[in-house]
């Protein structure tokens, strides 16, 4: 098991249903570590979505059923009851919080529904940054649609190419989805539409110095051109590669972060920050080594140690701690730090705080 779906019916307050799913999540969570998503409909309290997500929810799914309102009045009268631009309200609410990619609609085809309608409302979802999941109607034996034709392969095919290009054309795909339906993928072919990633540029090899660590310069960026190359590798990993983030990884501790390079033969190999987070407690964070330099000398621990090394040499720096996925707590420990707390999910991924001592009389 990868990730987990927690669906349930109407609830009288639709925010009761979504709490309560949250806790459920939590529970899953806390016991499993896997990444949750929840489905409910629009929420009345907008300060909910960010509640649910610190609960431990990774993705949400806000269904619509069709953004048909005769097919809506017809087939789901109850949702129907909530208006279109409600759904497009909570869509925009819920991708502030969880991000791009991490919420999703459904939007079921074979209900009579008006293709051109259909069409513009899975185009208004994808801009804000949800995934409209186009499924075809799969009528049930002994059910009031047993007896509904099932959707024209032609008209589906078109549907899923319309659609997917849509989704290429806003940076949407299913693989950066954590959990849910369309993490799942088995109701739709709508992801084998979506146009694949233009192919990495071929790695250039590692200077044959990379061995001598002698030869790696770790230093403070100095220049914007610096700044941005810094910030173009931490894109490369943490978006790219690990797809931790859909669209950036850029937040706003980059306005005053301390950018750390690592330079072998004057290439840019690995990158670290430091920032502030409040009075004399500093972060560390966005560890990030290009594929080509993450053998031989060990980067990532000359990064880190000097990191270490600029906050021990500021006064004004208490105590220094640093978020890290789970699978790098080991070399962290190995190089002096120690865990604090339980694990957590930040951004669908397993993250633990560790902590380095400072000084001697450091708590």
């Amino acid at each position: 098991m990868r990730h987990v779906t927690l669906t349930a019916g109407t609830t009288a307050c639709p925010d009761d249903g979504a709490l309560y799913l949250g806790r459920s999540a939590a529970a899953i969570v806390a016991a499993t570590g896997l990444p949750v998503e929840i489905q409910f409909e629009p929420l009345h309290d907008q300060g909910l979505y960010a509640r649910l997500r610190d609960m431990g929810v990774t993705d949400v799914g806000i269904h619509v059923e069709s953004f048909n309102p005769a097919v809506r009045r017809r087939m789901p009268p109850g949702k129907a009851e909530v208006d279109l631009q409600t759904y497009f309200e909570a869509f925009a609410a819920a991708v502030a919080v969880f991000g791009r990619n991490k919420v999703s609609t459904y939007v079921i085809l074979g209900l009579g529904e008006d293709v051109e309608v259909t069409l513009d409302g899975c185009r208004r979802a994808a801009a804000l940054g949800v995934y409209p999941v186009v499924v075809p109607l799969r009528p049930l034996l002994d059910s009031c649609l047993a007896e509904a034709r099932p959707v024209d392969p032609e008209y589906l095919g078109g549907m899923y190419r319309a659609v997917g290009k849509m989704l290429t054309d806003q940076g949407l795909a299913a693989e950066h989805s954590t959990a849910g339906c369309v993490r799942c993928r088995a109701c739709s072919l709508l992801q084998f539409t979506e146009s694949p990633l233009p192919p990495k540029p071929a790695a250039i090899a590692a200077p044959a110095a990379v061995a001598d660590a002698a030869a790696v310069t770790v230093r403070v960026a100095e220049t914007p051109d610096e700044i941005e190359e810094y910030l173009r590798l931490r894109h490369e990993v943490f978006v790219s590669e690990q797809g931790i983030f859909p669209v950036s990884d850029r937040d706003a501790h980059d306005t005053d972060a301390l950018p750390i390079l690592a330079l072998v033969a004057g290439r840019l190999a690995g990158v670290v920050r430091c920032y502030r987070h409040r009075g004399g407690v500093w972060y560390g964070g966005r560890l990030a080594v290009r594929p080509e330099f993450r053998s031989g000398v060990n980067i990532g621990a000359l990064l880190v140690h000097k990191a270490v090394e600029l906050m021990r040499a500021n006064p004004t720096v208490k105590r220094f701690l640093a978020t890290v996925q789970f699978q790098n707590v080991c070399f962290f420990q190995r190089i002096g730090w120690v865990r604090l707390g339980k694990p957590f999910l930040l951004q669908g991924k397993k993250h633990q705080i560790m902590k380095k001592k400072l000084r001697e009389g450091d708590l």
